[in-house]
């Protein structure tokens, strides 16, 4: 699936919620960092078939900006570099993909406990794979736009520390359809484990 409107998509996205902001409301900036655990699902000619890999487990780290929209509601954008892949069984081999994504998540918030949602778009840096299987180290064998959703909790705790977790659900076929002689599709779904600080108050 290919994006070439991804970067308009991102940018009518961020003006649309920053012009919804009241002026009064308070933003915060900030770093985190933290694990991914991901698996690939795959489909061969629009079968499913078995995964008999291992999930990959790498990291995720950036910067981070959330601003309220009410008393309990809130947009938090982020700019991250997350690796995600998967590990074959008996040491085979693995696969990496390194992006940068754009998190637009829109947060509901209840005292010092949040819950929120929203899309993830995904550019893809490099790859990384030294597998047996259907990876490849190809630069052009994979989507250079991808699309998932995610949906997450975080606690915030005192000093701007924060703790949360994040599923990742990935909604595009990152295999590039044209490099390939059969129709072999994949998507990564990712669980993220994070802590994050807000330092600077806008």
């Amino acid at each position: 699936m290919k994006y070439p409107g991804s970067l308009n998509i991102i940018f009518i996205i961020i003006l649309i919620s920053s012009l919804s902001i009241p002026a009064w409301s308070q933003s915060v900036v900030g770093i985190k960092g933290g694990l991914n655990i991901s698996n690939q699902r795959y489909r061969i000619e629009g079968e499913r078939v078995s995964n008999e890999s291992g999930p990959g487990i790498s990291i995720h780290a950036g910067l981070l900006y959330e601003r309220e929209l009410s008393r309990n509601g809130s947009v938090m954008l982020e700019l991250l570099y997350s690796a995600e892949g998967a590990s074959e069984s008996g040491d085979q081999g693995s696969l990496r993909l390194n992006y940068l994504q754009l998190p637009v998540m829109y947060a509901y918030r209840r005292n010092w406990f949040k819950v929120y949602a929203g899309p993830v778009f995904s550019y893809l840096l490099n790859v990384r794979s030294n597998s047996h299987g259907f990876g490849s180290d190809r630069r052009d064998a994979y989507e250079n736009f991808t699309l998932s959703v995610a949906a997450g909790a975080e606690a915030e705790l005192s000093g701007g520390l924060r703790l949360g977790t994040r599923y990742v659900y990935g909604l595009s076929n990152f295999l590039n359809q044209d490099f390939y002689s059969f129709d072999l599709r994949s998507h990564t779904d990712t669980f993220q484990v994070y802590v994050s600080f807000t330092f600077i108050p806008i």
